[in-house]
């Protein structure tokens, strides 16, 4: 893969499309957003193959940021920061996107974008806009603002949902800190990490283990994980050392391993399979040293 600039990736997805049947995976696809090349694109998961840009700026994409995915609608959605706008096109890049909400909607500045597809709704945030709010996944209506600088947001960039806590959590890139609010927007958001427990500075992604009761982030810094409560300090998994140089996105994968179970034959116990092999080995052997006798 080439012609990519770290710098200008500003969004990434992955999407494992199974075979109803059998199980068997069918696709795997990485979709990611490109702010400076103003499109929304996809590509083979293993980078096989070359990238295909679904929408570009003749479709009305420009700087490209957040996106999510709704696989089951067959919709991919991105947020044009250059236009204050939110989009959605088709994941085949077939027809023209339709704009959501844009400006007159009092949109500044979208990033992040996270989907609650259960309740049909999207939550953004707004970097220059300073907010964090919802709509609906149609567009329809106009959306709600679940919080602002009122509430002490600045420059929100990353943002990742709790449904089943009924929680928000969102990066703040400027102010360096993580922080977490209620979905319906009651109460104020709290700060669960900044420099005073061991965040490192400028942070972008956020993403959820909820099941384990972690949250990651990225930053100029690295890469770290804290408890999902805010308790203790954060651990840095990777950061320039291991060569990271500007990274933004961030996503996870908790997807069980699978360990292939070694063959048996029908009858046959593992001491008996242990014992065909050495017999093997030793026949091998045998032969070998026959050969190199014959030779000599």
């Amino acid at each position: 893969m080439t012609g990519l600039s770290r710098s200008t990736l500003c969004g990434i997805f992955l999407c494992t499309t199974f075979c109803m049947a059998g199980g068997e995976a069918l696709a795997q696809k990485v979709y990611w957003s490109d702010s400076s090349a103003d499109t929304v694109t996809v590509g083979n998961a293993d980078g096989s193959g070359a990238p295909n840009d679904l929408f570009e700026a003749s479709d009305g994409v420009l700087s490209s940021s957040g996106i999510a995915l709704d696989v089951p609608n067959n919709n991919v959605y991105w947020s044009n920061r250059g236009l204050n706008e939110i989009q959605v096109g088709n994941l085949d890049g077939s027809g023209s996107p339709t704009t959501l909400f844009d400006a007159s909607d009092g949109i500044f500045a979208p990033d992040g974008i996270a989907l609650d597809l259960k309740k049909s709704k999207m939550y953004w945030a707004e970097y220059h806009g300073v907010k964090i709010r919802v709509g609906n996944l149609d567009g329809s209506g106009s959306p709600t603002t679940l919080f602002d600088s009122s509430d002490g947001v600045l420059n929100p960039w990353g943002i990742a949902l709790d449904l089943s806590g009924g929680k928000v959590y969102w990066a703040e890139h400027l102010a360096s800190n993580i922080k977490v609010g209620n979905l319906d927007g009651s109460g104020s958001p709290t700060v669960l990490f900044d420099f005073t427990n061991g965040l490192s500075t400028s942070v972008f992604g956020v993403a959820l283990d909820v099941a384990g009761d972690k949250i990651y982030w990225i930053g100029l810094a690295g890469i770290q994980v804290g408890n999902l409560d805010g308790s203790g300090s954060p651990t840095t998994l990777f950061d320039g050392s291991d060569g990271l140089q500007n990274p933004v996105g961030i996503a996870l994968d908790f997807s069980p391993v699978v360990h292939t179970p070694p063959l048996m034959l029908p009858g046959a116990s593992l001491r008996t399979l242990m014992l065909t092999a050495l017999v093997l080995s030793l026949c091998a052997a045998i032969s070998l040293q026959r050969r190199h006798k014959r030779r000599a």
